[in-house]
């Protein structure tokens, strides 16, 4: 089994990390010391999923993985603020890892709410993206960059 999730969590830790202006966790625990429950302004990149799509001549998965924002701010706007700042770093951008290739992330969903305590705000976004693993194609000789299939090829039984 290839490990997908953390090779998006870590493309995902390096594209955001220039970006948003609070602390990336990467990962419950896995920050510099952070405690998310003292350390405010803060994003936990949280759980995933993958869904494998392994080919004869890919391996592969569509993976959903989840951020977390949590602020202590009054009101959502910083809460707000962190999670577009990591919308224009992830979505429909391409991050990079060393040995899986990664095709442009989308947003699926988003939410903000204030935790059970009344004064955090909580926000979370959960991104879809594809994720093909390059040593083994590169390995065979079967893809490069332009070898991606594009929504809108057609299947030619001729060729």
């Amino acid at each position: 089994m290839i490990d997908y999730g953390t090779a998006v969590q870590q493309a995902f830790y390096t594209a955001l990390t220039p970006f948003v202006s609070c602390p990336v966790e990467d990962g419950p625990g896995q920050g510099d010391g952070l405690d998310p429950e003292e350390d405010f302004p803060l994003c936990v990149i949280g759980e995933s999923t993958a869904a494998y799509m392994d080919t004869d001549s890919r391996l592969g998965a569509e993976v959903t993985m989840t951020l977390h924002f949590w602020s202590r701010a009054a009101g959502m706007k910083e809460a707000r603020g962190h999670m577009s700042e990591a919308y224009r770093a992830l979505h429909r951008e391409d991050p990079t890892h060393a040995k899986y290739k990664l095709l442009s992330p989308h947003l699926e969903a988003e939410s903000v709410d204030t935790d059970p305590d009344g004064e955090t705000r909580h926000g979370v976004q959960t991104y879809r993206v594809m994720v093909w693993w390059d040593s083994f194609g590169s390995r065979l000789g079967l893809w490069s960059d332009v070898d991606v299939w594009d929504d809108n090829e057609t299947w030619d039984e001729g060729a």
